[in-house]
């Protein structure tokens, strides 16, 4: 039987634009009209195609709760600040229902509306062969190009090829609520390179540099730097790091959805 799980959406954050009077700047790309639906519906429907998931929660601006979409969730939380805030605010949430929280729950962006069941369903099955208390999907360069040739997307050269990442990850509540401090540290040094660089020690950071860094190395790395056992999840769905960034990204989505 397979084991269930708890779903958050993180819905925050804004397109990237200059333009001042766009209205996703205003109101957060959630709302983002796509094919004549709000982004987040299509992030709905794929967790809804996914049996093994118990419920969804939303983590959104106020204005959040008088979209017609919330029927459709447990319940919309109010947005609490930073990706870890919010992701302690959900947590804290579905620990305190009457049914508790699942061993694991699956934390997602609400900007990858190209996402699919099949692709949450094989996340979560390779996820469950492993013994790890934090799970992140990786695609190749391959996998992404292949599908999404016009896709811009940021890569690290490994020993085992060049990876980018998803925008959805799988975590144990109790070892991250225990490691809050060391986790909440390691995010925030996440987009300074230098502090980062420093951060993970000059041994590992030549080897990046050589491109003879592994995937089993950065596992065994990134365990030690929050106290938890890290894994990563090679995806062979390239929708999972298609996130909606920019106005290039609106394009490519809209196209996408609306050939489908």
């Amino acid at each position: 039987m397979q084991a269930p799980f708890d779903a958050v959406i993180v819905a925050g954050g804004n397109l990237k634009t200059t333009d001042q009077s766009d209205q996703t700047e205003q109101r957060g790309k959630a709302f983002l009209k796509l094919d004549g639906r709000e982004m987040i519906e299509y992030i709905i429907d794929a967790l809804a195609g996914v049996e093994r998931v118990r419920r969804v929660i939303v983590v959104a601006p106020p204005e959040a709760a008088m979209e017609p979409w919330t029927t459709r969730v447990e319940t919309v939380l109010p947005v609490a600040g930073n990706a870890i805030d919010n992701m302690v605010a959900s947590f804290r949430y579905l620990q305190n229902t009457p049914i508790g929280i699942t061993d694991q729950v699956l934390l997602m962006t609400c900007d990858i509306p190209l996402i699919t069941p099949a692709a949450i369903d094989d996340f979560l099955d390779q996820a469950e062969r492993l013994e790890a208390d934090i799970l992140y999907p990786v695609m190749s360069r391959e996998t992404m190009e292949d599908a999404y040739p016009e896709t811009k997307r940021t890569y690290g050269k490994l020993k085992e090829g060049t990876f980018t990442g998803g925008n959805l990850i799988l975590a144990n509540p109790v070892a991250v609520m225990a490691n809050l401090a060391l986790i909440d540290e390691a995010f925030s040094l996440r987009k300074s390179v230098p502090k980062l660089m420093r951060f993970l020690g000059p041994k590992f950071i030549a080897k990046l540099l050589l491109h003879t860094l592994s995937i089993t190395e950065i596992e065994n790395r990134a365990s030690e730097m929050v106290n938890a056992r890290a894994k990563a999840i090679v995806s062979t769905y390239p929708e999972m790091g298609i996130d909606v960034d920019k106005p290039a990204d609106v394009d490519l989505v809209t196209r996408v959805l609306s050939a489908a």
